[in-house]
C-alpha cells in the first residue's frame, strides 16, 4: 500500500515545480510602474537630507502656529525637478503636512525611507498634488 505522507510529498513537489516553470511566463496585463531611477532616489535623499540635516540659507524658519517656528522645507517641502517632496522625522518634531494632519497617508507616496533607529527620515511625495 502507498504511504500517503508520500503521495501528499510528491503532490506538492509537482505543484512547487509547476509553479517555478509557469510563473516566469504569466505577467499582469498592466504596464509596469515607472519607478524613479536610482540616480534620481539617491539624487532626491541627498537634496531633501542636505535641508533637514542642516540649516541653510536658503531655509528660512517661518511660524507654523503662533510662537512655533519651523523649517520652510519642512512645511512646505523641497521641490526638485518640479517634484516637491516632503520629509518626516518623527518621533522628532515635523511639520511636513503628514503631521500637521493636512493630508492622510494613503494621500502620499513614500519614496525613501532610511533604517536610522535615532533620528529616521522618510521622504515622500503626494499622489495628487
Amino acid at each position: 500500500m502507498v504511504n500517503k505522507r508520500f503521495v501528499v510529498l510528491c503532490c506538492g513537489f509537482i505543484l512547487l515545480c509547476g509553479g517555478i516553470v509557469l510563473a516566469p511566463q504569466v505577467q499582469s496585463g498592466f504596464p509596469p510602474t515607472a519607478v524613479a531611477s536610482e540616480t534620481d532616489l539617491e539624487k532626491v535623499v541627498e537634496v531633501v537630507g542636505s535641508y533637514a540635516d542642516r540649516q541653510r540659507d536658503d531655509d528660512p524658519l517661518i511660524e507654523v502656529e503662533p510662537g512655533i517656528w519651523a523649517k520652510q522645507s519642512n512645511v512646505k517641502g523641497v521641490e526638485i525637478d518640479g517634484v516637491t517632496y516632503y520629509y518626516n522625522l518623527s518621533p522628532h518634531m515635523s511639520y511636513d503636512p503628514v503631521s500637521r494632519n493636512a493630508v492622510r497617508k494613503r494621500d502620499i507616496t513614500i519614496v525613501y525611507e532610511d533604517g536610522d533607529n535615532e533620528a529616521p527620515m522618510v521622504i515622500y511625495k503626494l499622489r495628487n498634488p
